[in-house]
């Protein structure tokens, strides 16, 4: 998970690390990148499999064989989230294409019936993604209903409010702009605290066998 901040003129490259081979999973043959833009600037162009960079809120989810993603910077700042990592093959599944769209086109579902607590599925649920990303929003006072134990790591960034986050036994004040990683089996919890809805996007491994 990395963040690039524009703050001037100039190119900033991502590498894609790595090269195809063989991991313990299996065959790792393409890396994989998903950019989520974080502020309301704009960096002049994108490369890596689009031509654009999206809007604020705006995602897109690429494939790379080796390539690097350059961004060109254009004076006026900008802010983007970049998730990267290796895709896991499937037999018999295809690899997904390109994606493009907007948090503001992902309609946000009551958690366990919760209204206060509503969760935006990013990217499809579907086999050929090995790679879950999603927003939760929690109006003040709202909670995870209880804590959560998860086979695979998290990775998550608060984009806005604050609140109260339960790693194992331990409680950590959090605020828009902090990020937590999870290790696997890590009891998590989360409360929105102060008088704005809070929201933090995370990222985890789905559709694959963990070990």
């Amino acid at each position: 998970m990395h963040r690039i901040d524009f703050s001037g003129h100039g190119r900033r490259v991502l590498p894609v690390a790595g090269h195809p081979g063989q991991g313990r999973h299996g065959p790792w043959q393409h890396w994989q990148q998903r950019v989520f833009r974080l502020s309301a600037r704009r960096p002049r162009q994108y490369h890596g499999g689009c031509k654009k960079a999206p809007a604020r809120g705006g995602q897109l989810r690429l494939h790379s064989s080796g390539k690097d993603i350059h961004f060109q910077g254009s004076g006026d700042g900008g802010k983007f989230l970049i998730f990267q990592k290796t895709y896991r093959t499937l037999a018999g599944v295809p690899r997904p294409q390109a994606i493009f769209g907007h948090e503001r086109e992902v309609k946000g579902h009551p958690f366990l019936g919760n209204e206060d607590a509503r969760l935006q599925v990013l990217l499809p649920d579907h086999p050929t993604f090995d790679l879950a990303v999603n927003i939760f929003t929690y109006q003040p006072g709202a909670t995870l209903p209880f804590v959560e134990t998860h086979i695979m790591e998290h990775g998550l960034l608060m984009l806005k409010g604050q609140g109260i986050y339960r790693l194992d036994t331990d409680y950590h004040p959090v605020q828009a702009g902090d990020v937590i990683w999870m290790a696997p089996y890590c009891p998590q919890w989360f409360v929105a605290m102060g008088k704005t809805p809070a929201s933090y996007i995370y990222y985890k491994d789905v559709n694959r066998e963990p070990l």
